[in-house]
């Protein structure tokens, strides 16, 4: 199903536990079919910055079978990273740096009008330790003109204890 062009974010867990933020821009094909070139710009929001070693922008089209994903070892459902196609996609921005302007360029590829398309990157969060679950945190993408707006929060943390006498 063609996607209508967004942004949308999440603060990734694991080993970055929750000082780093993903965010996806998505966009259909037919869209992109005759465009020259894709113009990205990004304002992060409030405690928000490019994480040491620069910033990278992954491209991936939506495909209908599961793909390997050689850093989580596994096979996941739909998307084929095909970033290697696109220059201006590699060092967009030095750490530190509070957004990015790039334009994304490609010779040997054409885009599927059929299918569907994500532009990812990740920035790192300056607040000290684990946001709270009301720390909101967002930014404002200009994706080939059109202006995105996206946010993401904490999960949160809940206690929770129980137990019984016996």
């Amino acid at each position: 199903e063609p996607v209508v062009l967004r942004k949308e974010g999440f603060l990734r867990g694991g080993e970055d536990r929750f000082q780093k933020a993903t965010w996806r821009i998505f966009e259909h094909g037919s869209a992109l079919v005759d465009a020259e070139n894709i113009t990205l710009k990004d304002d992060f929001g409030a405690s928000q910055e490019v994480c040491e070693g620069g910033l990278n922008i992954a491209v991936f089209e939506q495909t209908q079978r599961p793909v390997w994903n050689e850093d989580e070892n596994r096979f996941e459902q739909g998307w084929t990273n095909i970033t290697s196609n696109f220059s201006g996609v590699n060092g967009v921005a030095d750490a530190g740096d509070n957004g990015f302007d790039t334009t994304i360029e490609w010779s040997n590829f054409d885009f599927d009008p059929t299918k569907n398309y994500q532009f990812q990157y990740t920035n790192c969060l300056t607040t000290d330790g684990i946001p709270d679950s009301e720390t909101e945190f967002g930014n404002n993408a200009v994706f080939n003109g059109a202006e995105l707006k996206a946010t993401t929060k904490s999960p949160g943390f809940t206690q929770d204890k129980s137990g019984r006498l016996n």
